[in-house]
């Protein structure tokens, strides 16, 4: 049987002590269905859609019942989901009168050519499908309404209630068949203007599943996760990252590049689970085959241990005036000869990693970077160090530069104890012995180009 798993988040935000409780009774129940339905065979499309459902109708979240309330006092709901296998996608934005906002995404998908309807068109929908409808005071709560009218009465909430505004409830599966599915359902922040959409219904901000890549679904400030495309962008890192790293990455943008605050979870193509967030709490759950009960969390103390078990490499391929290229000795491993390499640290580009760990620009020596050549090395390390310490399709970039300048102008960092110049054919036989078939594919594409600047 292949491998399958499941996980969902509550939300994520400054949950109040006295609710911390509930949100993780909600995710229990939301992932012991969905992983309910996954051993029995079901598919992760039915696995995401029951698992949102269960925390659509558990009054604690912000979604369904228990919804926040916007400007005018009326509640209306978000909802998107994403089939991995075929990209197909449903969502409703602004909708009203739904309890279940997903299973009308579903429907969106399965029985319209569209992808998101808004508003009266999504409720006309419903009806035209004879979906079930409720009485919009089925889906709000006494702590709900007291949260708007405070707000209306006097245009400020309380330090407490403006610690959790609104947020989001999502799940993301793998079923034994490989498929990926992710889905999302929100009432978005209280007090919000009518007609505000956030990121829940949209593809590739609040949500996205590709079989190839994996499954993602995204809670927090719907506008920053927006701005940023977090869903799509994480899946896009996890080409090159492990996933402990890839949300790593995801969520330090969020940060760094338009001060977000928020989480998402994870389900790569292989089916590990991971997740990440930088708010001071976010409600999740989680189980696989291999499991033989859920993982529930909601304090950063809960994490995964994110320390990454590589970095991703950057390497340095110079080459001086007479075509020849550098190799060090590194000063932890002092008897094999290499090219200069680096581990890339957040927030750096391959250059800034490279002018850190590898070349230090002191005295007239000058290094001008010339392209980057991203290689896979799925094969860099000997099998038996892999299976240990490294995880299979590490991406390493390398930098192909010019140095201008002598010998007593070189100053590599102080990582590297002795270097030298050699010829390209010299190469593997200054090089270590598992790392030939990586240096031969770059001395190849370098004789391609050589003519073109020694």
């Amino acid at each position: 049987m292949s491998h399958f798993a499941i996980i969902v988040h509550g939300g994520a935000g400054d949950i109040p002590d006295d609710m911390t409780a509930a949100y993780q009774e909600a995710c229990r129940w939301a992932v012991e269905t969905g992983y309910e339905w996954l051993r029995e065979g079901r598919s992760a499309l039915d696995a995401v859609e029951a698992a949102v459902r269960i925390l659509e109708d558990h009054p604690a979240t912000h979604a369904g019942t228990g919804a926040a309330l916007n400007r005018d006092g009326d509640i209306q709901l978000d909802a998107g989901i994403m089939d991995g296998s075929n990209l197909k996608i449903g969502a409703v934005a602004a909708v009203q009168r739904i309890a279940n906002p997903v299973y009308l995404a579903r429907q969106v998908m399965e029985r319209t050519p569209h992808i998101l309807l808004a508003g009266d068109g999504a409720l006309q929908f419903a009806r035209q499908i004879h979906f079930p409808e409720c009485e919009p005071a089925h889906l709000t709560t006494e702590r709900r309404y007291h949260e708007w009218k405070q707000m209306h009465e006097t245009g400020n909430l309380s330090a407490e209630l403006r610690r959790y505004l609104g947020d989001t409830v999502g799940a993301v599966a793998r079923d034994t068949a490989g498929n990926i599915a992710v889905a999302n359902s929100t009432c978005g922040i209280s007090y919000k203007l009518p007609g505000r959409v956030g990121d829940t219904p949209l593809p590739g901000s609040g949500f996205y599943a590709d079989n190839r890549v994996g499954g993602v679904a995204c809670t927090g400030w719907g506008e920053a996760i927006i701005r940023t495309a977090l869903a799509k962008t994480t899946l896009d890192l996890l080409r090159d990252y492990q996933p402990a790293e890839a949300t790593q990455r995801a969520i330090y943008t969020l940060q760094t590049q338009v001060g977000g605050l928020g989480g998402l979870i994870l389900i790569d193509a292989a089916g590990h689970i991971c997740y990440d967030f930088n708010t001071p709490r976010m409600a999740f759950a989680y189980q696989s085959a291999s499991m033989t009960a859920p993982v529930i969390g909601i304090d950063p103390a809960d994490k995964i241990d994110y320390q990454p078990r590589y970095r991703r490499g950057v390497g340095a391929i110079l080459l001086n005036d007479a075509g020849q290229v550098l190799i060090c000795q590194r000063r932890h491993n002092s008897g094999e000869w290499q090219f200069p390499q680096g581990g890339m640290e957040l927030g750096e580009t391959p250059l800034d990693t490279f002018r850190r760990e590898v070349w230090e620009e002191t005295g007239t020596a000058k290094v001008q970077p010339l392209f980057q050549l991203p290689l896979e090395t799925r094969y860099l390390w000997p099998p038996e160090k892999r299976a240990q310490e490294f995880h299979d399709g590490q991406v390493h970039t390398w930098i192909v530069g010019r140095f201008e300048g002598t010998d007593a102008d070189f100053h590599p960092t102080e990582e590297f104890t002795a270097f030298r110049w050699v010829d390209l054919d010299q190469i593997t036989t200054h090089t270590a012995v598992y790392r030939r078939d990586v240096y031969r594919q770059l001395i190849d594409h370098l004789r391609m180009v050589r003519e073109g600047f020694c």
